[in-house]
């Protein structure tokens, strides 16, 4: 476990998956627990793919390759590149092995800063092959919610802007599109016991920046900035006392997806020689 320090926070992750296990603040535990009986995560990275591909198959330049939910970056072990008191660079290569799954060259690097109480998670894709490389990325943080002096029915989540959202509904392990909006023109999702039973909320064209955690019970309210990702999964098991705001970029394969590779809904074309770089931010707020 690698552990990164700033002021009064404190932030762990593990070289398996480069997995934020860990951002305690002063004493209070950001990021939620993993529990095996519940769910074994805490913040994975998704890569290459978002969600679930159609048939768990996808093919590129006419050959078939199978990828599963939220492609291997979580199942991997990241390289230290570089580390100090309050940041930490860890890289994933392309080898032979993962070759077989996923025909490109490319270097991923994760890069961990920690500000006192504001901890950025920035990812980088560069493009080491001769040919343009397409995939998607994701991140799956998982916030925790103290329940000590609250219950699940006092969290809410809070949008930066006003939101007209249309969400997606897994149908045999498939996206379709509602034609009803789930928020118009409003801010604000209550978190209940059955806000998951259909699985994650999975939006697209998200124009807040900013979300929030937020309770009306006290005063801790969590800040989750996801830079310029135009897609959003927030999602818990039911009744956990966790929830997952996931910036994304791309989601599930939707019921019409062809399997091609290039015309897959979301996906992020990246030429020889160029790097992609985004990801998010989380941090406590009082008020």
């Amino acid at each position: 476990m690698h552990i990164i320090i700033s002021g009064h926070s404190i932030v762990k992750i593990n070289s398996f998956g480069a997995e934020l296990k860990s951002f305690n603040i002063n004493g209070d535990e950001i990021i939620w627990q993993s529990n095996p009986k519940i769910w074994n995560g805490s913040a994975p990275i998704l890569f290459p793919f978002v969600g679930r591909l159609k048939n768990k198959k996808y093919t590129y330049n006419g050959k078939e390759y199978e990828m599963p939910k939220h492609g291997f970056a979580s199942t991997m072990t990241f390289t230290v590149e570089e580390q100090k008191r309050d940041c930490i660079s860890m890289i994933l290569k392309s080898t032979p092995p993962i070759r077989t799954s996923y025909p490109f060259k490319f270097i991923f690097r994760v890069i961990f800063s920690l500000n006192d109480d504001i901890l950025s998670v920035n990812y980088e894709i560069e493009n080491t092959d001769d040919h343009t490389m397409f995939f998607c990325i994701g991140s799956h943080p998982a916030i925790s919610l103290p329940l000590s002096d609250t219950k699940l029915g006092d969290y809410y989540i809070e949008f930066e802007d006003k939101e007209t959202l249309y969400p997606y509904k897994l149908v045999n392990e498939l996206l379709v599109q509602q034609k009803k909006a789930y928020l118009k023109n409003k801010k604000i999702i209550k978190l209940s016991k059955h806000v998951f039973d259909d699985d994650a909320l999975i939006f697209s064209s998200i124009k807040s920046r900013n979300i929030y955690v937020k309770n009306d019970k006290n005063n801790r309210h969590i800040k989750v900035n996801i830079q310029n990702a135009p897609d959003l999964g927030i999602w818990a098991k039911p009744s956990a006392d966790y929830v997952c705001i996931e910036p994304w970029y791309g989601y599930d394969d939707t019921v019409d997806a062809t399997g091609v590779l290039e015309e897959k809904a979301g996906i992020i074309a990246l030429e020889p020689g160029n790097t992609f770089k985004t990801g998010y931010s989380i941090g406590s707020i009082s008020t």
